[in-house]
């Protein structure tokens, strides 16, 4: 026991413990993977699902990250990187999705307009026009697994798995009579 009166586990037993995660990727290296862009942006909701304007329907600059299928909040860098989203919010899911530069907007510059299968819209200002591109080709990224699945149909959707293991790369049994080596992640006690 250590002074403080909390009980010191034998690292090979809280490494045990420890859900399943060493043999696989890290989370973060994860979700770098799926990031299709990210950034400052102004966004007003416009329109909600019910066609009727908006309650709150003033501007706000958030930190948006663009995933395939999915657009989400955060109040800025440091609460993306905590995974808490702007106000608890759910990800704008882009199934059916339209995405629209609005050259006509006379009030601010460099918008557009998403508009989901709900019926909700949201405007977003990028910085500069070379910014409104850049969002606008990931949208178009975002939107593609959609219009692929779509294309493909139920019955043709396409399935990765691993290759069947051969019977000469099987894992040998081990002997009865022999002990099995355990590893484990944890350095050797000293």
């Amino acid at each position: 026991m250590r002074e403080s009166g909390s009980l010191e586990l034998d690292p090979s037993v809280s490494a045990a413990m420890e859900p399943e995660r060493a043999a696989t990727m890290p989370l973060e290296t994860l979700r770098a993977q799926t990031v299709l862009q990210e950034g400052m942006l102004g966004r007003k909701h416009d329109v909600d699902g019910s066609g009727k304007k908006a309650s709150n329907r003033s501007w706000t600059t958030l930190f948006f990250v663009l995933k395939p299928e999915q657009l989400s909040a955060y109040k800025d860098l440091k609460t993306y990187s905590h995974g808490i989203t702007y106000h608890g919010e759910n990800p704008l899911f882009l199934s059916d999705a339209s995405w629209e530069i609005l050259n006509i907007y006379k009030k601010k510059k460099h918008i557009c307009k998403l508009r989901l299968s709900d019926g909700s819209e949201y405007l977003f200002q990028c910085k500069d026009e070379e910014e409104l591109q850049r969002w606008s080709q990931a949208m178009q990224r975002a939107f593609q697994p959609l219009a692929a699945e779509e294309a493909s149909g139920p019955s043709g959707a396409k399935t990765h798995s691993l290759p069947p293991p051969s019977s000469s790369a099987a894992l040998p049994e081990p002997s009865a009579g022999k002990k099995e080596k355990k590893f484990s992640l944890a350095g050797k006690k000293k």
